[in-house]
């Protein structure tokens, strides 16, 4: 079994300032020795135009980013008008108060097991079986992130995953779906 360690925040959050040193409670485990490395793009692919089958590691990462560029930055055909149509409602000033300690609780039991991790690695199961000092930290760093009203990348940076829709062509990118993980503290803090 892996050992707990406290490492400081700078070295967790690029942002050195973002959380005044906080120490953050991150689990040293081996999580490559327990969930194995992550095939990253090594299937060979197809070019855009589909003449040309793409076996170089770089090349096959290039045409992923390419893929899901197309997929997911198209050109926006919504009607600002519709805006105007909404009704406005007064501020729920309750939304403007820091997270509290049974908020963090409830962001973390409403968690489901067993999802993969986001770019950090920290899965669920960390934070389900934290216990009271973990949340304790975790509370730390948001009210921090609150009073700062600055998010740490880490938390909003998604890492996308292609996975085969079991039909159709490996070889095609539009034959997977893409699906993004995100930090789980990160999902936390959204939720909470």
């Amino acid at each position: 079994m892996g050992e707990f360690i406290l490492v400081p925040a700078a070295q967790v959050v690029p942002d050195k300032e973002l959380l005044n040193g906080v120490c953050v409670c991150v689990c040293v485990c081996g999580l490559r020795a327990v969930y194995g490395t992550r095939d990253s793009g090594s299937i060979p692919v197809r070019s855009l135009n589909g003449t040309t089958l793409i076996t170089d590691r770089a090349g096959i990462l290039n045409r992923w980013a390419e893929h899901f560029q197309r997929v997911l930055n198209q050109e926006s055909k919504f009607d600002q008008s519709v805006l105007d149509e909404i009704p406005q409602w007064d501020t729920a000033d309750a939304l403007m108060d820091p997270i509290e300690p049974a908020e963090v609780q409830q962001a973390i039991n409403q968690m489901s097991a067993g999802k993969s991790p986001g770019e950090d690695g920290l899965p669920v199961e960390l934070c389900k079986t934290g216990g009271v000092h973990l949340q304790q930290k975790l509370l730390t760093i948001f009210k921090d992130i609150w009073h700062q009203h600055a998010v740490p990348q880490d938390f909003q940076n998604a890492v996308i995953v292609h996975i085969f829709k079991k039909k159709g062509d490996r070889s095609v990118c539009d034959d997977y779906r893409g699906i993004s993980l995100l930090s789980i503290p990160g999902k936390i803090l959204g939720t909470g």
